[in-house]
Order: C-alpha cells, then structure tokens, then sequence
C-alpha cells in the first residue's frame, strides 16, 4: 500500500518529483482513475513550471479531486541557469488565478521561481482569507526586485492569516506587503520563523527597526533569518529598546553593523542559537567591535573565507559570551591564527567607551565541530583544546572542551590525534 506523506520543500527536486502524488497516476489510467476517488492523496501536489511544466487542465484536476482537504501546494521549478525564461511571471499569474478560490483550504504555500519578481505579493496578488495557512514560503533564485515608493496595494487589499507560522519573503515584498502601506495589521500572532531575503542598495532606505517594530507583536519566535539585507541605520536614541525575542538568530551575508544595532535595539535574553554564514565586518572595523549576540548558547559560522572577519565576529562579543557549543563549516578562514586566538585570552572592547578588557573567546565553550574546513593542522586544534585545558585545570575560568567531532578537514598527526583522543571525553576524526 502506498501511503503519500507530503513534500519536504527544502529537498532535493528530485525527491519532490518522486513524492508527488503524480508520480504514482502516472503508472496507467486505470491507477489514475482509482486514485482520483481518494481525495487525501491529491491534497499535497506539486505544479512544475519552466520546461516540462505542469498543464493548467492538471492543477485542476488536482484541485477538484482534492474536494474539501486542506491543501499542501508547491510550486516549483529545476534551477538551469541557461534558461532565461521570460515568461514565468505570466505562467505563475496563470496558476494563482486556479489557486485563489481555493484560499480557504491552503495549509501550506511554497514557491520556488527563477525570478523574485515572478512571485505574487502578499495584499497585491495574495488577496483574501487563508484561516488554515501554517506555512507561506515565496522564494527564488534571482532576485531581481526593485522597491517602488509610489507603488501602493489596492484599497481593499488584505491577506488574512491568522494561524500562520513561518514565512519566507523577498525583503521588497515583507516592506511593500507588510511594513509601509498597512502599519496599522499586524501578523499572525502565531507567526514563529520568519525569513526575509534580498534587499540591496538600489532600492530606498529600509530601516532595521521598522522591521522590528512590525513583527514585535509576535509572542515568541523560533527563528528570525536575514539575507543579504542592506538595511539603514535606525537612527533612534541608545536607549530606546524594541520588545522582540528570538530563540534562533540566522544572519546570512550580512554586515556585522546591521547585526550589531539588532542587539543594542532588542536585547538578546531569549537567543539560543545564533548563525553566520558569510558576513561582513562594518566598513570600518578599525574602531573595534560592536557588542554582538554574547548570550547564545550555540554559535555557528558557515562559509568564512576571511580569517580576520572570522576573528572579528568571535571577538565582537567582548569576551563574556556564555556559547557553551561553538560549530564551523566550510571556513577557509579557520586557520592556525584563530585556534591561536581560542588557546588564549585575547583583547576585546565589547562596547564604544568601555575599557578593553582582557578575556577568553567562548569561554564556556563545551562543544566543538569543525566540518569542510582545510586551513588549519591538528596542531592547532590541539594548541588550543590543551590550552583550554590547563587553564581549567588551573582552577581558571575556562571549561574544557569535552566534545570534538572533526570532519573532512586535514588528516590528524598521530601525536595530535592521540593527545585528543587521551584528553577530550567524546572525540572524533573522520575523513
């Protein structure tokens, strides 16, 4: 008996092709015709547009055979960056237009275009009521959208998602849809993972804290993830605090200014986890560093090619981060100079106007993984973990690392390997 599941969207295409109900009708148009008396087969389905799309007599079919179920629905396309595909705004616009009356049923929205500009907008295309949407997903590969001040919605324009939970918007889009023309609504107040990406210098200022004064009515989010947003200073007074709490912060290609007004805007009481991947130090990072998150218990970098912007963000949190778990992956810039930095205490000015202070980076740091990076030798790794050491035995401040795990990196010195091996309680190094 086959049993259909649903689509995990973040997985490969091929996956998805795979789970699709159509995959199964396909076999004969006697199976066809058996399963399309099953309803809950047909309410998660995938439309593929770009080559080989899906024909708009199928999308109905889907829908008709879904009869009243809430409906997963995705529609996606295989990256092929040979296909310029000029007609994909007008084939995604052909599908809403089958999509819309059945508003009310959606659970789950996911979309994948080559274009950010092929995607409707929330309160100008997505018009209506969604009072099941968990999940609203609009992303893509290129993102080519331009902020238009004079544009404005509809004057009857709404979208109401009132249970809705994570969502996944162009930063031009969340402005448009949600921060500029209707201040006065708000978002689910169940809303939990938001991700905003792209938004570049072409298009107006756009503010940090309009972003966050628009979501703080939010209970409690999980995650809060930032893309290649180039956003403008706030301009507010040092002590005006926004009411926001996360408990995952996701910074990808990001300037470390950006990040550092988030904090002195927010607080960071409620932060678990926080993750780099590709950011930038501010343009003037001679001035020293700006306070970051120092109170997450996990810190994770992902793709940090530059050892001294690597450096700047571990030092950016003045030395008292209570980070019991420190992750890299895909770091060139991991090298012997940072695991110099971790194997003692290293000057640091968290805030402007404070005296530097003298302080080991992370710590508390318990837990180490290293994956994918190439930089460093296992004598560096152990310079640091046995500096860690003695410092903790000593009856200093520092906790030693009681948990290693080493993948494809360098191949480890004997002597190295067993050294960690003898000391660290759960050490691993694999290939």
């Amino acid at each position: 008996m086959y049993v259909y599941g649903g689509c995990d969207p973040d997985c490969d295409h091929s996956d998805l092709e795979l789970l699709a109900p159509e995959c199964l009708a396909s076999v004969c148009t006697t199976w066809r015709e058996a399963l399309s008396y099953v309803p809950d087969f047909w309410a998660h389905f995938v439309v593929w547009i770009g080559r080989n799309p899906t024909p708009l007599s199928r999308i109905r079919e889907y829908l008709s055979w879904s009869a009243d179920r809430p409906l997963h629905v995705y529609v996606l396309r295989r990256y092929d960056p040979l296909l310029q595909d000029d007609s994909e705004k007008a084939r995604v616009a052909e599908i809403f237009q089958l999509l819309l009356p059945h508003m009310e049923r959606w659970r789950l929205l996911y979309i994948r275009c080559l274009r950010s500009s092929s995607l409707p907008c929330p309160r100008v295309e997505l018009c209506g009521s969604a009072p099941s949407l968990r999940r609203l997903s609009l992303t893509f590969f290129i993102d080519d959208l331009v902020y238009e001040l004079d544009a404005a919605p509809p004057a009857d324009a709404s979208f109401d998602t009132p249970t809705l939970r994570t969502m996944s918007l162009s930063g031009v889009h969340f402005r448009r849809a949600y921060v500029d023309h209707l201040p006065e609504d708000h978002l689910s107040f169940h809303l939990k993972d938001l991700s905003l990406v792209g938004y570049d210098a072409q298009n107006p200022p756009f503010i940090l804290a309009d972003i966050l004064r628009y979501i703080s009515p939010c209970s409690f989010f999980g995650t809060l993830k930032l893309d290649a947003l180039e956003l403008a200073p706030s301009k507010l007074h040092p002590a005006e605090h926004i009411n926001f709490f996360s408990g995952n912060l996701d910074f990808v290609s990001m300037n470390g200014d950006v990040i550092a007004e988030l904090v002195a805007l927010t607080g960071e009481d409620a932060v678990v986890c926080v993750t780099y991947t590709d950011c930038t130090p501010p343009s003037h990072p001679e001035t020293g560093p700006r306070r970051l998150i120092a109170g997450a218990e996990k810190l994770a970098f992902y793709g940090f090619s530059s050892a001294d912007a690597l450096m700047w963000f571990l030092m950016a949190t003045g030395g008292h981060m209570s980070c019991k778990e420190l992750y890299f992956q895909d770091c060139d810039g991991l090298n012997a100079e940072v695991f110099r930095a971790l194997a003692r205490p290293v000057l640091s000015q968290a805030n402007a106007g404070r005296e530097p202070d003298s302080a080991w980076i992370c710590h508390l740091m318990r837990k180490l993984t290293v994956v994918g990076c190439t930089r460093f030798c296992s004598a560096d790794l152990r310079e640091a973990l046995e500096a860690r050491l003695e410092n903790h035995e000593g009856e200093g401040d520092v906790a030693c690392v009681k948990r290693l795990s080493v993948t494809g990196c360098c191949k480890p010195d004997s002597r190295d390997w067993s050294w960690i091996d003898g000391y660290v309680r759960h050490a691993e190094w694999k290939d």
